[in-house]
């Protein structure tokens, strides 16, 4: 896809602003995970690069919100944890790792244990 170079180029400073806008208000973070949940592609769309630059990006900031003390509601970990499902028992293998390296990640077991 030509869009795949687009996504590695901003998915860097993407989450960076994110954190930043985490930073500032805490209370977005639940907002934040939902939107990066619902900017998911279908899996008829067969993005995987994508899928793999939006679990990297989920990784990363349910690291940075558990070194911060926070948290989800049930809904928001109920919505990545069914992701994260989809994820995992993906049949493409790229995807699946990254799904994998999304559930060993402590942000995500801890974030989604405290919910």
């Amino acid at each position: 896809s030509h869009l795949k170079p687009l996504l590695q180029v901003i998915h860097k400073p993407l989450v960076a602003a994110l954190r930043a806008f985490i930073e500032k208000a805490p209370g977005v973070f639940g907002k934040i995970i939902r939107g990066v949940l619902s900017s998911w592609p279908k899996r008829s769309s067969g993005n995987t690069p994508k899928e793999v630059l939006l679990l990297t990006e989920l990784t990363s900031l349910l690291e940075f919100g558990k070194q911060r003390g926070l948290k989800l509601t049930k809904l928001e970990a109920g919505m990545v944890a069914a992701r994260l499902t989809a994820c995992v028992s993906c049949q493409n293998s790229m995807v699946a790792e990254a799904g994998l390296r999304l559930f060993r990640s402590d942000g995500a077991r801890g974030i989604l244990a405290s919910s």
